[in-house]
């Protein structure tokens, strides 16, 4: 499914897709969470595993080649800066991101986002990825291997994880400042 806000497309099988989780987690598990200043509820909770984009072409490339024929029209660097991040995402019961965007302040060069489904819908319940576009949010697809790109700024949030983990890989686009 794909709209004026969002494309979605069927990316990768589910052995490359455990693969990606496989690599992820060889790298230093870091805490993905954030908090507001004074607040006791976290806006995100889940553990993260950074990736070096240049490391794993086979997962970087066809993510830039998608990214870059963004239906848009977004200008994209044109150099290893276009990837700004690649991590695996390791959501378990209780985590979820509360809404917000990828975009302004230092991280104001991101243009596209993405969400790349690591696990089966049947590993997992809740954990529901909402894109806001107007009052009522889409729920993007929970198939593995798909893969959602969107503008950076669109609000969208992950709701709770109620059983087992859920795994994506997330990552962010960079380009010239918007004119």
């Amino acid at each position: 499914m794909s709209t004026d806000t969002f494309q979605q497309i069927d990316l990768w099988d589910t052995d490359f897709c455990h693969e990606i989780i496989k690599i992820g987690i060889l790298e230093p598990a870091k805490e993905a969470r954030l908090q507001e200043q004074g607040e006791k509820a976290a806006i995100r909770s889940a553990t993260g595993y950074g990736l070096d984009p240049h490391k794993h072409p086979n997962i970087a490339i066809p993510l830039v080649d998608e990214a870059v024929s963004n239906h848009w029209g977004f200008k994209l660097y044109a150099d290893s800066h276009v990837l700004s991040s690649l991590d695996v995402i390791k959501y378990a019961p209780g985590d979820h991101y509360k809404p917000h965007t990828d975009w302004g302040g230092s991280v104001g060069d991101r243009k596209i986002s993405a969400t790349i489904q690591l696990s089966s819908p049947d590993e997992y319940e809740g954990g529901d990825v909402l894109l806001y576009d107007g009052p009522e949010p889409w729920t993007i697809d929970k198939k593995q291997g798909s893969a959602t790109f969107f503008p950076s700024w669109t609000l969208h949030e992950v709701k709770p994880i109620t059983k087992g983990e859920r795994w994506a890989l997330v990552c962010f686009f960079c380009g010239p400042a918007f004119t």
